[in-house]
């Protein structure tokens, strides 16, 4: 009887295997499709700046909304408010950080309208959309900067990894660099300025009680390639910085930073 049993419990595991298989096949079909999303990206701009930069920052926008939607993660954001005399601007940061990247573009769809006062370019984009586990602990010792006008200013965090770390202040459409320092060992620790000879002191603009400011601090870990750094970047020249650099290689931190002049609270 056992022996006549012994094929049919066979049989039953094949059986159950195949099933097992095909489950396991259409759950990974099923986590395959969810990767594909389609998502929106927008830039307001004006007479400053071409058509075809603002699109490229609009595409980097669609591109961030389609991994965020695929990787459920929450980014928050940044927003700068630059005056020109009468004229008011809020600009968008674009440059984050997270744990997808796109795979492709399956379809992409760009259009340009004009508006009172400025123009806009909207890309729709069909994307699929990869996931990725980026070993870098990467970060500040304070998520807070308020300052007063004349403050000397001290940046501190630290890294898993060794590395370069860049600070750029975001104003005016430019990502500023004001200063930069190496994690030699790992784990390790950087403080900003790095030399005593540097000083950063918190500027307000004239005529000003107080200043909205974003800064951005980049961390590239050490490897074999060359990065030429610059001084100053748009958006689109940090965006092709950063696409210089794997992903599993950097880590992006955005904060706001807040001047007062001294007396005036916000």
């Amino acid at each position: 009887m056992k022996k006549l049993l012994l094929p049919l419990l066979i049989a039953s595991m094949f059986a159950n295997a195949e099933e097992y298989l095909e489950i396991k096949a259409l759950k990974n079909l099923i986590k395959q499709e969810n990767t594909i999303t389609t998502a929106v990206g927008e830039y307001k701009f004006g007479p400053d700046t071409s058509e075809s930069d603002a699109c490229t920052i609009a595409e980097s926008i669609a591109k961030e909304n389609a991994i965020l939607k695929v990787t459920g993660e929450s980014l928050s954001t940044f927003t700068i408010e630059s005056c020109k005399e009468a004229k008011c601007d809020i600009q968008k940061d674009v440059i984050s950080d997270s744990s997808g990247y796109i795979k492709s573009i399956i379809e992409k769809d760009i259009q340009t309208n004009k508006a009172l006062g400025y123009n806009k370019c909207t890309v729709v984009i069909r994307a699929d959309v990869g996931t990725i586990e980026n070993p870098i602990k990467f970060k500040l010792d304070s998520t807070e900067f308020y300052f007063n006008e004349g403050d000397e200013v001290v940046i501190t965090g630290s890294s898993n990894k060794q590395g370069l770390v860049l600070a750029f202040l975001f104003t005016d459409g430019i990502y500023h660099l004001i200063d930069g320092s190496m994690i030699a060992t790992s784990p390790g620790n950087f403080m900003l300025p790095s030399s005593t000879n540097n000083r950063l002191i918190a500027y307000l603009p004239q005529n000003k009680l107080q200043s909205k400011e974003l800064l951005t601090v980049l961390f590239i870990e050490n490897d074999d390639r060359q990065y030429n750094i610059k001084h100053k970047y748009n958006k689109v020249e940090m965006e092709n910085l950063l696409n210089t650099v794997p992903v599993q290689k950097r880590k992006v931190i955005n904060n706001h930073v807040y001047i007062m002049k001294r007396g005036n609270t916000i």
